[in-house]
């Protein structure tokens, strides 16, 4: 009996993270790089003998990738050529930059890309549906899918004008049709585990309960999730998160007979970059192939656009707390009008994508506008609506944070809302809105009128501009638009407006800040916050408990607060029994009295 290996080694979503360096920071980050990958990854094959690399797309966009997208070489592929990858999955951003962008790519990769689902204007695969590749004897097929959603993404995009997305199921039973015997199947998915926006084969799970034929192994992508594997019916899936953190190896074991040939073990496994102090050391030939492309995105980073007069901001009194991502401020004040110029519309929404953004007096440079906001593609799409579909949608974003209760210090995510890729909280600018997280959700839009007090009637048309992303989710099957008639008028990147490079949202506000020469905190915030009553007794014992690092809140802040962090008990059940409480510690509505409970528990 012959018994051989597989090792799959695969990236995602590195979003331009190619080198250990943050741009919008200027500077070093050790945490993920294409370059540490590609230590891993020579490591790997060293001592393996059958090792396939592929990137499972979202290599460009972020991090200053897109400042190379029109140049003859693009320095993420040239880095994926070093390192020897096999093959590459594009992603949805491999298309921001438009068709000749994809005619590049396809012509700079040495490797194989693969994609069952591009089709060209006579609906044929652009690239090549799947490949086999062969050692001892074996067989194994791999087979490429992006998110259908692309041609979404893109819909008014000239990239859409030479390619077509097919439906994912639809192009697999083509590809199975004219695959030949194998002895294994391998996906790679530009799709993360779960339906998108609950549009149908948006989703790895929802596929391979579709498909006619089952794979071994899946990796998924785009979602920006770690998942160091789960069985879907027969197959493994898992995903490699993104930036850079970690490389996903999938291994298979086959055993082969004079009669037949199968797998006798599958698994996958996640190899972290930074973990627990220990960094792996980036590459140093892909650091000094790419250090022309280093010191070009340091320059273009460190350009003055204005200055800053007055801190946009104020600091949150609670460490770690992303107050500036729930509450107004002078810098989301800003955005709102630049976008409401710029869109024409009556009222514009729009989320933070950095839930800590940091505006300091002094120059404004470009990367202050890369680290705040990060969507590099984003645009102000302009429907007409009424008021009362204007409020549903506003009180589906308020209803982000959990309702508070007593004891509360700060706003806390609902938990099912915190686990999309993308926030779901959004300010909104053109009007005037007061918002109560007392209320249950549904009724904390507690007041709303145009800016000169004139009140909003539910049946009264409005533009809004809003990011195409967010109102197709609004008006998916689940979202809270679904159903109703939002009809769409136009956009700024249309050719006939702004245009698709000066009409994106970080173009609009590098503009805006050109133009204007300085900002400050002179600007109309439209929101208002009845919020934490952190006077109340409870809310006095949490901040006390805070204080002396008895309490941790969780960064996010996704989760509930840990009450026993460093108590002097053993676990949390210890803890309620001590303080004559059952053990629910996630009953919001009690945290204030756990509170009160645990100071006198410590003598405070």
């Amino acid at each position: 009996m012959q018994e051989t290996s597989l090792s799959l080694l695969i990236s995602s979503d590195i979003h331009g993270w190619y080198l250990p360096w943050d741009y919008t920071k200027d500077e070093e980050d050790v945490h993920g790089s294409l370059a540490q990958l590609a230590t891993a990854i020579k490591a790997i094959k060293r001592d393996c003998d059958h090792v396939l690399t592929f990137d499972a797309g979202d290599l460009v966009q972020g991090n200053a990738s897109s400042l190379f997208a029109k140049d003859p070489v693009h320095p993420g592929i040239l880095a994926l050529n070093a390192i020897g990858y096999d093959g590459w999955v594009l992603g949805n951003h491999e298309f921001d930059y438009g068709p000749d962008f994809i005619h590049r790519a396809r012509d700079l990769f040495q490797g194989d890309i693969l994609l069952a689902n591009l089709l060209d204007k006579e609906g044929k695969p652009y690239f090549k549906p799947y490949k086999i590749y062969e050692f001892d004897g074996i067989r194994v097929a791999l087979v490429g899918l992006i998110t259908p959603l692309v041609g979404e993404f893109k819909e008014k995009s000239s990239v859409l004008e030479e390619f077509t997305i097919q439906d994912p199921v639809q192009a697999l039973e083509r590809v199975f049709a004219d695959m030949p015997p194998v002895d294994a199947k391998i996906g790679i998915f530009h799709m993360g585990i779960q339906n998108e926006n609950a549009h149908p084969n948006t989703g790895v799970r929802d596929i391979i309960q579709k498909i006619s034929t089952s794979f071994d192994l899946v990796a998924g992508a785009h979602m920006h999730q770690l998942e160091r594997g789960l069985l879907i019916n027969k197959t493994l899936v898992a995903e490699a998160g993104m930036f850079a953190t970690h490389l996903l190896k999938m291994d298979l074991h086959f055993k082969k007979t004079p009669e037949s040939t199968y797998i006798s073990q599958r698994s996958s496994s996640l190899i972290p970059i930074y973990q627990d102090g220990d960094i792996l050391a980036p590459d140093k030939e892909i650091i000094d192939l790419l250090k022309p492309y280093h010191l070009k995105a340091k320059k273009t980073s460190e350009e003055v656009l204005g200055k800053v007069n007055q801190a946009m901001m104020a600091p949150s009194s609670i460490a770690n707390y992303p107050h500036i991502a729930s509450y107004p401020s002078a810098w989301t004040a800003w955005i709102g009008s630049v976008l409401l110029e710029a869109s024409g519309a009556d009222v514009v929404a729009f989320h933070l994508d950095n839930p800590y953004p940091q505006i300091f007096p002094g120059p404004f440079r470009k990367k202050d506008i890369y680290r705040n906001y990060h969507y590099a593609g984003g645009e102000m799409s302009v429907y007409e609506l009424e008021v009362r579909q204007l409020k549903r949608y506003m009180e589906w974003s308020v209803s982000y944070f959990n309702r508070l209760h007593p004891g509360d210090i700060t706003l806390s995510i609902q938990p099912q809302r915190a686990r999309l890729k993308y926030s779901t909280f959004d300010f909104f600018a053109g009007l005037d809105y007061r918002v109560d997280y007392n209320q249950p959700g549904g009724q904390r839009i507690v007041s709303l009128t145009w800016p000169d007090g004139r009140p909003l009637q539910d049946h009264d048309r409005v533009r809004l501009g809003v990011n195409s992303y967010r109102m197709k989710a609004l008006l998916s099957q689940n979202g809270v638009l679904a159903g109703e008639e939002v009809p769409f008028l136009y956009a700024t990147t249309d050719q006939d407006r702004l245009g698709p490079k000066k009409g994106r949202i970080q173009d609009l506000l590098k503009e805006d800040v050109r133009r204007r020469g300085s900002l400050g905190n002179h600007f109309h915030s439209s929101m208002t916050v009845a919020g934490p009553d952190t006077s109340s007794p409870e809310a006095q014992a949490g901040l006390r408990l805070l204080e002396l690092g008895y309490l941790k809140l969780d960064p996010s802040p996704s989760k509930s607060i840990n009450i026993y962090e460093n108590m002097p008990v053993q676990d949390q059940k210890d803890l309620f029994d001590r303080l004559g409480l059952e053990d629910h510690p996630q009953e919001d509505a009690r945290r204030g009295e756990v509170y009160l409970k645990c100071l006198n528990f410590l003598g405070l």
